[in-house]
Parts: structure tokens; sequence; C-alpha cells
């Protein structure tokens, strides 16, 4: 409830109020509220000024006369390097950055290169995959085709026809060349391509 009463109406303890008014008076005949300026301190007695022209002329001859040109040289000359520096750090920097963005690139490069080789062995993996696939189905199914032609082979033979083994190897030869040349086709138009 203290909150909502405004500060100067707020109640305050008898023996503080007191303490405040008698303290006032005894300090300052002025009120209370004036005296928070300048850290609660009375104003100085002696107010001072800016120096007058000839103590300046006085104090800028001195300081010629002991050297005062040569430090504001050196003091050029200083932030004249200082400068030089900073500049030559910038180029360095600057440089250094072109290098990283120039290694940045080459390794984005040879990062994409290596994917997209990786990407065509992966793709002629697969299809050397399915080829051998093919084979091992095609020699199961020659395997329980023998097994059902070695009788019929062995009275071929009573009989004396001739065997078509040739022929077959011709075959499996024929096949095998096709499948290889389809997957280094495939090889050879992805490293075109790709890369």
């Amino acid at each position: 409830m203290a909150a909502w009463i405004p500060a100067n109406q707020r109640s305050k303890p008898r023996d503080l109020d007191r303490i405040e008014r008698d303290m006032g008076c005894v300090v300052s005949p002025r009120p209370v509220l004036n005296m928070m300026q300048n850290c609660d301190l009375p104003p100085p007695i002696k107010l001072f000024t800016a120096p007058d022209d000839a103590f300046l002329s006085s104090v800028s001859k001195i300081y010629n006369m002991v050297g005062g040109q040569d430090c504001l040289e050196k003091d050029k000359l200083e932030l004249l390097r200082a400068l030089q520096l900073s500049q030559t750090r910038a180029r360095e920097a600057e440089r250094e950055y072109r290098a990283v963005c120039k290694e940045k690139e080459a390794f984005s490069n040879l990062m994409v290169q290596e994917s997209l080789r990786l990407f065509a062995h992966r793709q002629w993996v697969g299809l050397l995959e399915l080829q051998v696939s093919k084979l091992q189905r095609q020699l199961q199914e020659n395997g329980r085709k023998r097994d059902d032609s070695v009788l019929t082979r062995g009275e071929n033979l009573l009989r004396g026809e001739d065997d078509e083994e040739g022929s077959s190897s011709k075959k499996w030869c024929a096949v095998m060349v096709f499948c290889l040349a389809v997957a280094g086709m495939g090889l050879a138009f992805g490293c075109r391509y790709l890369f």
C-alpha cells in the first residue's frame, strides 16, 4: 500500500524526520534539497578559469626550446609506422584469405569429383552383381539340365552322335563379352559425362 502513496506524502518515522530537519538547519541555512548537487558538498570557494594567453605563449616557447617539435615529429613517425604495419598486416590477411578460399574451392571440387567417381563405381559394381546373379541362375539351370542330360549324352555317345560342347562354350564367351562390354560402356559414359 505504501507504493501507491506519492513519495512526498509517505509517512516517515518521526525520529528520521526530526534528524533531517535539525541537520539541515545546522549545516546550511539553505534547504536540504539545494545541497544535493555536487555530491552534497558546498560550492568551491575559488573557481579556476582558462589560462591566459601570456601563460600559454611562454609554455609553448619553453616546449619548443626543449624539443617539442622533435617529440611531435617522433609521434608522427611512430603513428605513420604503426599505420604502415597495420596496412601490411591487412594485405597479408587478404592474401591468406584468398589462399584459403582457393584451397577451399579446390577441396570442394576434389570432393565432387571423388563422389562422382564413387557413384560410377557403385553403379558398375551393381551391374557386375546383376551379371553374376544372372550367371549363377544360368549355371543352376544348366546344372539341372546336365543332370538330366548326362544319361542322354551317354546314350548319344553310345549311338555315335557328336556332342555340341564347342558351341556352348562359344555362347558363354559371347555372353561374358557382351556383359563386360555393357559394364565398360556404362563406366566410360559415367566417367565422360560425370567428370
